[in-house]
């Protein structure tokens, strides 16, 4: 018994090179196209140089405001600054995030061995959360005397504005700092901190690139099960 093929399959062996790597191109062009420039990762505040006042938290949530630009960010670690490193000063200490009607997006509380000390400060990893571009969130810890300081300067991470101090008082645990101390200008109480990647967002361009690629890719499947070859 022969093997019959279409008229566009006059020479099979040599096509059958050509149409293997036609999927394995149009694939890696569609993940070359949804895959995100390579994410670098930054913190809320950077290079923070402790010069202003000190004092001891009795009780309070304290942290401040901030502004994500124009870009979406995913928090994946939070952090509180310790006096020389001293992982035992933190332990226990309770961070949170909140979006700006007060609803906590993220959490946690800091264990006896951390993720990662850097720069003095103690973070623990959580799930990565995702922050809206142009939205306002406020950052804050709990905990009962641990040393804060603020009147510091400081740099902010990418595309992220620093706003005024906040907190929230006579609360048993981690709660949200909803007053906002605008007497003190915009000088945060400095403890909190977090860890984010920026995530890209792909250009509209990008997107049709990849619808396009998407309708080739399908196409070529259908036509090569239109011109399968049968048995006679």
């Amino acid at each position: 018994m022969k093997t019959k093929y279409s008229k566009t399959q006059n020479h099979p062996k040599k096509l059958c090179g050509i149409r293997s790597w036609v999927p394995v191109c149009l694939a890696g062009l569609v993940i070359a196209c949804l895959n995100p420039s390579a994410a670098r990762a930054d913190a809320i505040v950077t290079s923070v140089s402790y010069t202003g006042n000190a004092g001891i938290s009795t009780g309070e949530t304290l942290g401040y405001g901030f502004d994500v630009g124009s870009q979406p960010i995913s928090i994946y670690s939070l952090g509180l600054w310790s006096w020389n490193n001293t992982t035992s000063w933190v332990e226990g200490s309770q961070l949170g995030i909140w979006d700006s009607s007060g609803s906590l997006v993220a959490s946690v509380t800091l264990p006896a061995s951390p993720s990662l000390v850097l720069d003095s400060i103690v973070y623990e990893d959580i799930t990565p959360v995702v922050l809206n571009a142009n939205s306002t969130y406020s950052i804050g810890f709990y905990n009962t005397g641990q040393m804060i300081m603020w009147g510091g300067t400081f740099t902010p991470g990418s595309d992220i504005t620093i706003d005024y101090p906040q907190m929230s008082s006579y609360a048993s645990g981690l709660s949200f700092p909803g007053q906002v101390l605008s007497v003190y200008g915009n000088v945060p109480f400095l403890g909190a901190n977090a860890l984010y990647d920026i995530v890209s967002v792909p250009e509209p361009s990008t997107a049709r690139l990849v619808a396009v690629l998407g309708s080739l890719m399908g196409a070529w499947f259908l036509r090569r099960i239109q011109t399968k070859p049968q048995a006679g």
